[in-house]
């Protein structure tokens, strides 16, 4: 993985480092299309395990209905009038061991980055089992920004 992050001009990573999107961007599809797809939900799932919880998160639902924020948030330079979007996440709560979370049709990465980074962020407030499982897509925002993918988490 790091040879194609330095192929993609990031070198010597640094996990508290910011680097350019496109760049990473670049480097994930790759790694993507090379792993296939259960290495890049593994990938996600440990990338959602090294989310730092904020103190105020006291269950997993607290912290999935804020994943999209924490998402954006990961960015810097990024707005609804640069362009450059970074898609989003949606989310939905069934009952207190469920919800629904979504992922936009602008998320530039695998989809599986989206499922395995918000099971293993659930995973690890739980430090327990979550089970994903996907689902059929909902129209979100009137059509502007569909989903691509959704899935059912349960703990």
């Amino acid at each position: 993985m790091s040879n194609i992050l330095s192929e993609n001009g990031i070198e010597d990573v640094q996990t508290d480092d910011w680097y350019p999107a496109r760049p990473f961007f670049k480097a994930v599809q790759e790694i993507a299309s090379k792993a296939g797809d259960g290495t890049t939900f593994e990938i996600g799932r440990s990338m959602g395990q090294d989310v730092p919880l904020p103190d105020d998160v006291s269950s997993p639902h607290d912290m999935l209905s804020q994943y999209d924020t924490l998402h954006y948030d990961s960015y810097r330079n990024v707005d609804a009038q640069s362009g450059r979007s970074i898609g989003g996440y949606t989310y939905e709560r069934i009952d207190a061991t469920t919800c629904r979370m979504g992922v936009t049709e602008d998320f530039p990465y695998h989809t599986g980055i989206a499922q395995g980074s918000t099971e293993g962020l659930t995973s690890t407030i739980t430090n327990g089992v979550v089970r994903g499982k996907e689902v059929e897509t909902q129209p979100t925002d009137a059509q502007k920004n569909p989903e691509r993918r959704a899935f059912r988490l349960s703990w």
